[in-house]
């Protein structure tokens, strides 16, 4: 039988993280020829006024706002 303990810890600790999921810093995605991608909009938007043109990986920062910081390859 379980423990009303690891049941009562569950619950907090799920109710503890779903403040995570509402953080934008990986809102905005930019990729391979001049292509982005915003989550920022439901449903997820293409963007076009990328300035990265590569077939490697790359990173994009975004604030807890959702707005883009940077990218770079």
């Amino acid at each position: 039988m379980i423990n009303n303990k690891y049941i009562y810890t569950t619950l907090i600790l799920l109710i503890l993280t779903i403040g995570y999921f509402a953080q934008g810093e990986g809102n905005n995605w930019y990729f391979g020829t001049y292509a982005g991608l915003t989550f920022n909009t439901n449903p997820p938007s293409l963007l076009n006024d990328g300035r990265i043109s590569t077939s490697e990986g790359c990173s994009s920062v975004s604030d807890k706002d959702g707005n883009l910081v940077f990218y770079t390859d």
